[in-house]
């Protein structure tokens, strides 16, 4: 008996150590608990949605032409034209460049993603505080108006961004409507695979369960920082 209360302060101080700061940072701290088919989801949307930003904020350096140059040395960008040595994914029906256009356009993308990132935490929190503080009807008219803007499609305005350029892919210009849209389904798959697997990996009844060396089930994925290992002579002790 004496040598286990003697043992309990030094395992009381493994049991409430400090996390260190790897265990803490949001993106880190999920990618290590994540396994699996999980941390490739994960991986794959980190990577694709570091190179939309990357792309987004080198446009200025990587993009051939101007976001509007519709010529070049004095001389103007056809219309339509397929992809060639001055245009290397074509022009539009406008006379822009293509490339040019897709590499400023995540540019654009990017600011319209923070603007909904700072919109939905500063406007939304306080019109979710006035409209829980003050209930009745106030509260009924905003939470109509928060169902009404989040059942809008979003992809909407994009399907419309190539509505004519559909309608060139039937007659073979497809280089006006390919290159965009794969674009966007790259960005948008990219930062959709991130959210879904950090929402997976930050609530407990979604954690997928983790395996160990041995090929066992050690139950329900957890934090590494917050996991302590008791010595095997713990319970020798506490069975003499």
């Amino acid at each position: 008996m004496t040598d286990t209360a003697a043992r309990a302060p030094g395992l009381a101080g493994v049991r409430h150590r400090k996390t260190p700061l790897r265990d803490r940072l949001p993106v880190l701290s999920h990618l290590r608990r994540s396994v699996g088919l999980q941390r490739g989801m994960l991986v794959t949307g980190l990577v694709l949605t570091g190179l939309f930003i990357l792309v987004a904020v080198l446009a200025p350096w990587i993009a051939p032409y101007g976001f509007a140059q519709r010529a070049v040395d004095g001389q103007a960008f056809g219309t339509l034209e397929p992809p060639n040595g001055t245009n290397l994914l074509g022009t539009t029906v406008s006379g822009f460049d293509v490339l040019s256009r897709t590499l400023w356009g995540a540019q654009t993308a990017l600011m319209a993603i923070l603007c909904a990132i700072a919109f939905s935490i500063f406007l939304g929190v306080f019109l979710g505080l006035v409209g829980g503080y003050f209930g009745g009807w106030l509260d009924r008219i905003l939470v109509v108006l928060a169902d009404a803007i989040y059942s809008f499609p979003s992809l909407l305005l994009a399907i419309v961004m190539f509505n004519r350029a559909v309608s060139d892919v039937t007659s073979g210009i497809w280089w006006t409507a390919i290159p965009p849209g794969g674009a966007i389904v790259l960005a948008v798959h990219g930062i959709t695979l991130v959210g879904e697997s950090l929402n997976d990996l930050s609530d407990p009844r979604l954690r997928t369960r983790r395996r160990a060396p041995g090929g066992t089930v050690r139950g329900r994925a957890t934090d590494a920082a917050t996991t302590t290992t008791v010595p095997a002579t713990a319970g020798k002790e506490s069975d003499a």
